[in-house]
């Protein structure tokens, strides 16, 4: 028998402030728990819930300092979705600058750098990582990751 997911949506409100970050992990955190419930596998799930953590910490810190330098503290909108299959969405609205980074801008690790890992991180974190601007000018980026189960004695 095949178990799957609970089916989850939930949305949370924070300022565009760094001291943020804690509370928005703590939502991600709580969205996947309450997905995986009593999932035989749940546990399994933790390296890759905590990959989720870091990618959406590396953005959002990153939609911060950089997207919202010099603007006035306003609200960043988080969306996240997980489905019965396991495909997880992360979905961050916001009224800073937009940015829309491109391959050249993932660094090559084989070089010592001392920042601007954030992009790499991310992209290694999660499976896709997708920009867009809306028609009224509202910022969004969804990260997607599939969360993976492994079938039982493996």
């Amino acid at each position: 028998m095949t178990q799957t997911l609970t089916s989850v949506a939930r949305e949370f409100i924070a300022d565009n402030a760094l001291e943020s970050l804690p509370h928005i992990r703590e939502f991600l955190r709580s969205v996947c728990e309450e997905s995986l419930g009593a999932h035989p596998q749940g546990d399994a799930c933790c390296s890759q819930i905590a990959e989720l953590e870091l990618a959406a910490t590396e953005l959002i810190s990153n939609i911060i300092r950089h997207g919202f330098k010099g603007l006035p503290r306003t609200a960043l909108r988080l969306l996240c979705q997980i489905n019965s299959s396991g495909l997880l969405k992360l979905v961050l609205t916001h009224q800073g600058r937009p940015y829309r980074p491109g391959v050249d801008d993932i660094p090559d690790i084989t070089e010592p750098l001392e920042g601007g890992m954030g992009l790499y991180l991310i992209s290694e974190c999660v499976d896709e990582v997708s920009y867009s601007t809306l028609a009224d000018g509202t910022n969004q980026i969804q990260l997607t990751k599939t969360l993976t189960f492994f079938p039982e004695g493996t």
